[in-house]
């Protein structure tokens, strides 16, 4: 339902993480685009990743930020896996 608004209004697009269709956001040198709860997501992923390589290059622990990581990427799966068939696109071979 939603789904059909976005795309008649042109406004949206499909998330490349949780495939809803709603309103899009870009990352400077990427081209897929997320919704906005995704794109948050993926921006925690992409610092802790950094965070985590920082940490392990001067040998302090990393074990809180790798459960941080582990928890938003839960997060991002769940979200991939219920996202409501409303919201999402589904496309048949005629």
């Amino acid at each position: 339902m939603l789904a059909n608004l976005y795309m008649e209004l042109n406004i949206g697009g499909q998330c490349s993480v949780c495939g809803r269709v709603q309103e899009l956001f870009e990352f400077p040198g990427r081209r897929e685009k997320f919704c906005l709860e995704c794109s948050a997501d993926v921006a925690i992923v992409v610092h802790l990743t950094h965070e985590i390589a920082a940490a392990k290059r001067t040998g302090t622990d990393t074990g809180a930020l790798k459960a941080e990581f582990s928890t938003v990427s839960r997060r991002m799966l769940e979200r991939s896996q219920f996202a409501d068939l409303d919201d999402v696109m589904v496309f048949r071979a005629e």
